[in-house]
């Protein structure tokens, strides 16, 4: 029965964590848009000699890209995690280890 519920626990937790990391996923895909659309738009101001946009659009590009590699980085230790747990459980085949 104890071991029943601790692969129950186990589970959840497991579930959890790749729903955290699909929700980052999505995250970094949204900020990728976002990132191309502002880094068009700085082109432009840049095309145009627009400095004060310029400068404007490059504190955002360099925002955009911090918080995206910080989404990465989570994801990243997220599902380091999840496969090191998976496999102390045995749950993860070496043929489905990859990153």
């Amino acid at each position: 029965m104890r071991l029943e519920m601790e692969f129950e626990d186990l589970l959840d937790r497991i579930k959890s964590s790749d729903d955290l990391c699909r929700k980052a996923c999505e995250q970094i895909i949204a900020l990728n848009r976002k990132l191309q659309s502002v880094s068009i738009r700085y082109q432009k101001a840049t095309k145009d000699g627009r400095r004060s946009f310029r400068y404007s659009l490059r504190l955002r590009l360099a925002t955009i890209e911090g918080v995206r590699n910080m989404y990465y980085e989570f994801a990243k230790t997220n599902r380091l995690n999840f496969v090191d747990r998976s496999k102390s459980y045995n749950l993860v085949t070496p043929k489905n280890d990859k990153l």
